[in-house]
């Protein structure tokens, strides 16, 4: 995509991302499907997700409270269970 105003766009992140990247090594995915799969998953749990931009975990931790938090790790969560059944039903 083209970026006209040529801002670093590595200065912010989609919260999520990491979310479902942790679960996804937490769960041990890569181990258990190929990376073409996990891949599928990674972006089937996403699509499933708000985004949640941030440009500093910190500025996360300091702008929510701890329900907060606990609710997006569980949607991440929740997220993946979905994308596995539907990267299942494909195979």
């Amino acid at each position: 995509m083209n970026n006209p105003a040529n801002i670093d766009t590595d200065t912010f992140d989609n919260y999520y991302e990491s979310l479902v990247l942790h679960e996804v090594g937490e769960r041990q995915l890569h181990k258990q499907f190929d990376e073409g799969t996990v891949l599928d998953i990674i972006c089937t749990a996403l699509n499933q997700l708000p985004a949640r931009y941030i440009r500093h975990p910190i500025n996360l931790y300091f702008y929510s409270s701890q329900a907060e938090q606990d609710a997006m790790a569980l949607k991440a969560s929740e997220a993946v269970d979905y994308a596995l059944t539907q990267v299942a039903k494909r195979q």
